[in-house]
């Protein structure tokens, strides 16, 4: 499963660089990796992170916590104002 998330990241990444036009860092990475699955040119990873930052700064994120390598959701007392 972690090799999979792994392997979806990189791919997110090079479709990334692929988009703002470092074709040629893409394709090296894309010549080690050998991923299983094309990268495309995309935004994707742009929008996800402009997405994840904007839920940060509003304080409605609640962390993730790893445990024997199974994540589980674990308020924190800090970010969750849904506690108070």
């Amino acid at each position: 499963m972690l090799k999979e998330k792994i392997y979806e990241w990189i791919q997110l990444f090079c479709s990334q660089l692929f988009y703002d036009g470092y074709q040629q860092v893409a394709a090296s990475m894309i010549n080690v990796i050998h991923p299983d699955t094309a990268c495309p040119p995309s935004d994707r990873l742009m929008k996800l992170v402009t997405m994840g930052l904007e839920v940060e700064q509003k304080g409605n994120h609640i962390r993730l916590h790893c445990v024997s390598n199974n994540y589980i959701r674990k308020p924190d007392i800090i970010y969750d104002r849904t506690l108070f």
